[in-house]
């Protein structure tokens, strides 16, 4: 997209420097215009999304250890992980909870697992309708926290 951008204003100058026709040289500059409309609508999100990965991938690893499997988020997770792994439908809400024991920290900690923020515990899950699946670009990261926390899987 840059490549583009910089070869059309690249054009734009020599048609200046030529007098070329205002409609023309009007034409490549919304031309211009609309690539980097574009490009401010998609590039961002993705560097958004990149960064909550690399978040949660640095944090799955401080969870997996010994010493923190007490802290809520790991308890979220793991009860997740258990839950999907016994059962044959879908995991809700209600589901963990209840599989937790219905403690009072619950939904303030949960909702920060499922969604994108500076300060939450980092995008583990998301809800499509009331099901809860893992976050599809954590994945990778959650199975890899799975085997070192249950050791040979659950």
């Amino acid at each position: 997209m840059i490549e583009q951008l910089k070869s059309e204003l690249e054009e734009i100058a020599f048609m200046l420097g030529e007098d070329a026709e205002r409609k023309d040289i009007h034409s490549k500059v919304i031309k211009c215009l609309v690539i980097l409309e574009n490009s401010s609508i998609t590039e961002p999100q993705i560097s958004v999304d990149q960064a909550e990965v690399n978040k949660v991938k640095r944090r799955l690893k401080m969870w997996a250890k010994p010493d923190r499997q007490s802290q809520y988020n790991s308890q979220i997770l793991n009860a997740f992980l258990k839950l999907s792994a016994s059962n044959s439908r879908n995991v809700t809400e209600q589901n963990l909870s209840g599989f937790l024991g219905n403690p009072v920290w619950f939904t303030q900690n949960f909702n920060q697992m499922k969604s994108i923020s500076d300060r939450n515990h980092g995008k583990v899950f998301e809800e499509i309708g009331s099901a809860i699946n893992i976050w599809e670009p954590i994945k990778p990261h959650v199975s890899e926290y799975q085997k070192q926390v249950f050791a040979t899987g659950i």
